[in-house]
């Protein structure tokens, strides 16, 4: 227990009287960050490119799985509108009912189009450039209502 105390307090010693008042201690950092620096931006720049040779890639993915999603909605819609005709033993009635989902999916995704575009709209952003204006305007008003009082003193 006591060799192990002496390591670590001569290892203390050590590691103090290592430094170099010149400055040299402050080179070495210099350099060593340069070097971080650079190699972040040889990564950054490598990622840069990996990016730009899979964006397409990825756009065509995109484009290819909207028709895919399309058609499993049919196929399910048709499904549910299968199913209902199957109890109910009514084309009418399964008919009806494959109508009234792709209504009901309609209108819901019409109502979550019209609740993003209130966000989208930016509207604490808009509220506080207003409450931002409204203050200059008030600040300036003020000023200006002050002015002919001081020259009425004189």
């Amino acid at each position: 227990m006591t060799d192990e105390l002496d390591k670590s307090s001569s290892a203390r010693q050590n590691s103090t009287e290592s430094v170099d008042p010149t400055g040299q201690d402050y080179v070495a950092i210099g350099k060593t960050l340069i070097a971080l620096l650079e190699e972040g931006a040889t990564l950054a720049g490598l990622e840069a490119r990996q990016l730009i040779t899979t964006l397409p890639k990825l756009i065509m993915a995109w484009l290819l799985s909207l028709p895919i999603l399309l058609f499993f909605w049919l196929g399910l819609s048709s499904t549910a509108g299968m199913y209902v005709y199957a109890v109910s033993d009514s084309a009418v009635i399964g008919i009806a009912s494959f109508t009234v989902l792709q209504a009901l999916c309609f209108v819901l995704l019409q109502l979550y189009i019209k609740r993003s575009k209130h966000w989208m709209s930016f509207p604490y952003t808009r509220e506080n450039i207003r409450a931002l204006i409204e203050g200059v305007q008030r600040a300036t008003s003020e000023k200006e209502q002050k002015k002919p009082s001081e020259n009425s003193r004189d």
